[in-house]
């Protein structure tokens, strides 16, 4: 991004397709190791409240339209919004990741992917 790629980005609240990329890429890592836990799922349902922004009416229909849009549309979604949202991303991903307890190779490889492909600096 360069210095300006920011400056003209939302850094606070969250759009509802930013919103349905987030809950994507947290359904994904959730399911890396196969089976999702309760634990993962109560944690989708804090962060997907507590984001600021856009609050869908009808989760149930909200979930159904996020798992109708291709990944590669949600990445190019996440990439495209201010870098804080982008570290926000980071860290609830790596949160998803080992709130089971157990964060394996293959989370491990997803969170590093998505950490580079988002810019963001540990």
């Amino acid at each position: 991004m360069g210095l300006f790629g920011n400056l003209f980005k939302e850094k606070v609240d969250w759009s509802e397709n930013e919103l349905k990329a987030l809950l994507s890429v947290l359904a994904y890592t959730a399911n890396i190791d196969g089976k999702v836990d309760q634990e993962e799922k109560d944690l989708m349902s804090v962060i997907s409240a507590k984001t600021p922004g856009f609050k869908p009416t009808d989760w149930e229909k909200f979930a159904e339209e996020v798992h109708a849009i291709p990944a590669e549309t949600h990445l190019e979604v996440l990439k495209n919004m201010h870098k804080d949202k982008r570290a926000y991303l980071v860290g609830t991903v790596a949160l998803m990741g080992s709130i089971d307890g157990d964060l394996d190779d293959d989370e491990l490889t997803f969170f590093s992917n998505l950490q580079n492909m988002m810019e963001v600096k540990s």
